[in-house]
């Protein structure tokens, strides 16, 4: 690469191709992006999210466009609209393209598509080539139209971004190809879409930040902005809660008023979130978080907020994670009512619930970090042990029938998203004192085949069950040959 006098590994071609060629490209491995403006041999100004600032030839010598052009101070436009499904039920993709009234142009598998975990694109292929508001308002009508007509929630709507670009696939790959090229029109709910996209910009100049702040966030470095800042601004990230003298804990929920945000650590050091992990999903989430953790928070505090976990837990090599892209997700956030945001945040959560399923552990309790002294670890995990089980236990009172049995009482805590084994279940009737209603199971653990009915009947009601003579001579007889 280096005798070519290429500088970027990654690098774009401008290329006039029909639907069968774009797809061949992309099954053969090659990237794909909207369309960008430049004049051939004139410099082109650039900014990192680091603050460094830099002229540059658009293109490498070999007339490809460099991958640092590909931002969205010079996009112009795209013909193409792609839509990422992550996270679905499906597991045969022809089964979830039949649910959809506006097939895609083409679907393929993603290099991280798995048997058990199908992820795969579809490509909207438009009659022209779209502007930045156009492309928006087709891609968050598909996206809608695509989740109600699948019943499934899209996880990550990165192709609402024109300067997203998107990966190709291996030979391997599968891919689906219907042909169909769309205009406008074509597009169910693309002008209620548009009418809404002008109706937020007109919102958006009514919301503003400190150009002073903002101009800090793009030029100064992370050590910098924080000394200058961080009396200024908190940074916060979970609900706060005021501990009383003595209290060791404090028992919360995710349902019930506690927010906390949830950053990836490995021993002890954050692991930082790359490319293809919903980056500007996640921060719209804290974002969102944020603002019910803290009503009254401002702007400005919640952009620095952002700014610090972009630093601290984001991959940002590529520079999509700009201060202006902060901005105007903090503008998002800010617009939305408090009962929005809270609504959208326990969609969100059982969503997550939904798809994590057993790996999915909701918060408990928050530990008085000023109760425990330095070298006093296994006193502290006791304690967290025991208000975790004093929580479990406060959840199964609220839902505990002591006429159903055991198996029963499972169902129907898990019918109301209380996730307990059945360890836990019988441990909580014996340290209640509650007598549990016996299964035929149960009971044949307890009976004893080479004792008489009425000496069973002694034993088992000598531990605390209630059964009658006949139910233990029904059990009994089925011992026998």
């Amino acid at each position: 690469m280096a005798e070519l006098g290429v500088t970027e590994s990654m690098r774009f071609k401008k290329m006039t191709l029909t639907v069968e060629g774009l797809l061949g490209y992309i099954m053969n491995g090659y990237t794909f992006c909207g369309l960008y403006k430049y004049k051939e041999g004139r410099k082109v100004f650039i900014q990192t999210c680091s603050g460094k600032q830099y002229y540059t030839m658009p293109t490498e010598k070999d007339g490809y466009m460099k991958r640092c052009v590909k931002r969205s101070d010079y996009w112009e436009g795209s013909q193409v609209v792609s839509i990422d499904i992550d996270e679905t039920a499906f597991t045969h993709i022809p089964a979830f393209l039949s649910m959809l009234s506006c097939q895609p142009t083409f679907t393929y598998t993603t290099f991280s598509d798995k048997p058990e975990k199908r992820k795969f694109r579809m490509v909207y292929v438009m009659d022209k080539i779209l502007a930045r508001n156009e492309h928006k308002a087709v891609s968050e009508a598909l996206h809608n139209q695509i989740e109600k007509e699948t019943g499934e929630r899209i996880q990550d709507r990165c192709g609402t971004r024109g300067d997203q670009y998107f990966n190709g696939t291996t030979q391997e790959g599968e891919s689906y190809i219907s042909g169909y090229v769309y205009g406008l029109k074509d597009i169910g709910g693309y002008f209620d879409e548009l009418l809404r996209l002008l109706q937020e910009e007109e919102k958006d100049t009514k919301i503003t930040l400190d150009k002073q702040l903002v101009g800090d966030l793009k030029l100064l470095s992370y050590n910098q902005v924080v000394a200058k800042y961080s009396k200024v601004y908190e940074y916060y990230y979970r609900t706060q809660i005021d501990f009383k003298d003595g209290e060791k804990y404090r028992l919360v929920s995710e349902r019930h008023g506690y927010y906390q945000l949830y950053f990836r650590w490995e021993n002890d050091k954050p692991v930082k979130y790359v490319d293809g992990e919903h980056r500007r999903a996640k921060l719209n989430n804290y974002a969102r978080l944020r603002r019910l953790i803290k009503n009254d928070t401002t702007s400005e505090e919640l952009l620095y907020n952002l700014y610090i976990d972009r630093e601290r837990f984001f991959d940002n090599s590529d520079d999509t994670l700009t201060i202006d892209c902060l901005v105007s997700i903090v503008k998002k956030t800010m617009k939305k009512e408090l009962d929005i945001l809270q609504t959208e945040y326990e969609e969100s959560r059982e969503a997550v619930r939904k798809a994590m399923k057993d790996d999915y552990h909701e918060k408990k309790l928050v530990v008085n970090p000023k109760y425990y002294g330095k070298y006093e670890r296994a006193k502290m995990m006791a304690d967290i042990r025991t208000g975790t089980k004093e929580w479990n236990y406060h959840l199964i009172d609220l839902y505990y029938n002591p006429d159903l049995t055991v198996k029963d009482n499972l169902e129907v805590l898990k019918k109301n998203g209380v996730e307990v084994s059945d360890d836990t279940l019988y441990r909580y009737c014996k340290d209640r004192g509650i007598v549990y209603k016996l299964t035929d199971d149960d009971l044949r653990k307890l009976i004893n085949p080479n004792l008489s009915v009425r000496k069973n009947l002694e034993n088992i009601k000598g531990q605390g069950y209630k059964v009658s003579k006949d139910r233990i001579q029904k059990i009994i007889n089925q011992f026998q040959p």
